[in-house]
């Protein structure tokens, strides 16, 4: 310290090296600390020297000079890099027809955010602010991205990946994999839907005709009690959607048998059907006969997948084949009673 003059006592005139060097580097990685602790002490090194002002005009190799070493400390970038690094995009994974917000997490609302989006979304609002508003104008998979302004420099962050408007239909149906399988009559099955990653799947619905759902409605996988065929196969359909909070995804269906060695009694087509659909009576026992020997159809009874009617139509008993009018019922799934005897699963599209 000097010994005389305006700067006798302080810590000025002969203070420096690595005495006065040390304190201010210590603060700077307390700072740093401060704002992610769980750094170890490598990174808080690599922040520091990463950021340090390459000064003095010597030449930095691998960032450091013999003359300055890894150059001046900058406690401003230093702590902008540590915000960078911990600093995300955050918001919902789903992005419906109402508006969702994003935001980068652990950014002080000084800074000004410049935002990129995918084509199937549209800006509503919060362009250079950390409060940015989209909405869906198409479905698939979409992506927010943020860039922040932090006065030094800029700092583009990884991009959000999002699913925009309803679900995809799901892939498939393990266990039921393919139209035509034959299962056991009274017999249980497990049945587990395959979906779309990252759509945020939340709500399953299933629809069973041929058996009963035990336990699992609602979830990714149910499991079924066929019904006893009797004497007679009977259609087996499995049908599942999915919901991820923007809407219902299209229906994935499935359709086979429950065997003991026989055929159905009736056939519906086609299925799916957005018009009419013809209900047959067929040969149910796989032998050649005569088709005075069918079951004539009667009485046709559909209900919604609540059990609620929708139609009753009522028929002299004399056809074996009829054709169904049903451009009025509501798109979904809707289970066909005939004859008050065999039950099949349509989709009305």
């Amino acid at each position: 310290m000097p010994n005389s003059g305006i700067n006798y006592l302080a810590y000025t005139g002969r203070f420096g090296g690595t005495s006065y060097s040390c304190p201010q580097v210590a603060g700077v990685a307390a700072l740093i600390l401060s704002i992610n602790p769980n750094l170890t002490q490598r990174q808080v090194f690599d922040i520091i020297t990463a950021t340090a002002d390459k000064v003095g005009g010597y030449s930095y190799i691998n960032e450091r000079s013999n003359e300055m070493g890894f150059g001046r400390l900058n406690a401003y970038r230093a702590l902008l890099k540590t915000v960078s690094m911990i600093a995300s995009v955050s918001g919902p994974v789903n992005v419906c027809s109402s508006s969702a917000t994003f935001y980068v997490s652990y950014l002080p609302s000084t800074y000004p955010v410049f935002w990129e989006k995918s084509s199937n979304l549209t800006y509503v609002s919060g362009q250079n602010t950390n409060n940015y508003i989209v909405k869906s104008n198409g479905t698939g998979e979409g992506w927010v991205k943020a860039t922040v302004n932090f006065g030094s420099g800029n700092a583009t962050l990884p991009q959000k990946t999002v699913w925009v408007g309803i679900p995809s239909q799901p892939l498939d149906i393990i266990g039921f994999s393919y139209n035509g399988k034959h299962f056991g009559s009274n017999s249980y099955y497990d049945f587990h839907v395959s979906a779309s990653l990252n759509q945020g799947i939340s709500l399953y619905e299933w629809v069973v005709g041929g058996g009963i759902i035990d336990y699992g409605q609602g979830t990714n996988q149910i499991t079924v009690l066929t019904c006893d065929a009797g004497d007679i196969d009977i259609y087996f359909d499995v049908s599942v959607r999915v919901d991820n909070g923007c809407g219902w995804s299209p229906w994935l269906w499935r359709t086979g048998y429950v065997d003991d060695g026989v055929g159905p009694a009736y056939m519906v087509s086609p299925n799916p059907a957005n018009s009419t659909i013809t209900i047959s009576a067929i040969d149910n026992t796989r032998s050649v006969q005569n088709t005075s020997q069918l079951e004539p159809i009667k009485r046709i009874r559909i209900f919604d997948k609540m059990g609620l009617p929708f139609m009753t139509q009522e028929y002299s008993g004399k056809d074996n084949r009829v054709t169904l009018n049903i451009s009025s019922l509501p798109k979904g799934v809707f289970l066909i009673k005939i004859n008050d005897k065999e039950s099949h699963t349509i989709i009305k599209e």
